[in-house]
């Protein structure tokens, strides 16, 4: 898990004012969370970006045991 900050382009010399913290959790940690929660069929990729975008998009699956 790591934290993120968050602020747009408009926020320039704005920063501590303006950021936002966020926590982001990668794929395994999203699947340990969710087995340990009691889910089953834990599925948790990532997505590839389209074209030349840097970020690609989280999908996580789980079934209600």
């Amino acid at each position: 898990m790591a934290g993120r900050d968050r602020a747009g382009a408009g926020a320039r010399g704005r920063e501590r004012e303006l950021t936002v913290l966020r926590w982001q959790y990668g794929p395994t940690a999203w699947a340990d969370l969710l087995k340990r929660s009691g889910f089953t069929h834990v599925d948790a990729c990532v997505v590839p970006p389209p074209g030349d975008e840097p970020l690609g998009t989280l999908l996580v699956r789980a079934e209600v045991a």
